[in-house]
């Protein structure tokens, strides 16, 4: 059994996340994008209505942002990882060793 067109495509998948997400100049939200900005703001939607002060609602909520991008860079690179990882599959011993190389 060949992993070669689920590689293919989840490293394509990945990329083109990225490039639209990144360099695409108007608002174009991907797939990956559209799981993991909502996920974190949910805890925002709750500490908005408990939060009277602007001055403190806004310093609660100023890390959403970028811990956001973080989370999605993240999910970038695990992306490739596995996709990767399936590429070396053919060539390791065990998927561990596969992951391994391609980390």
């Amino acid at each position: 059994m060949t992993t070669l067109p689920i590689a293919l495509v989840s490293y394509l998948t990945v990329s083109l996340n990225v490039v639209r997400s990144q360099l695409v100049p108007r608002i174009d939200r991907s797939s990956l994008l559209r799981i993991v900005i909502p996920s974190l703001t949910i805890p925002g939607q709750i500490i908005r209505p408990r939060v009277r002060h602007y001055e403190n609602r806004d310093r609660a909520l100023a890390f959403e942002k970028p811990i956001s991008l973080l989370v999605l860079l993240r999910a970038w690179v695990l992306g490739y990882l596995f996709a990767l990882g399936l590429l070396m599959l053919p060539s390791a011993q065990n998927p561990l060793a596969a992951l391994a190389q391609a980390g």
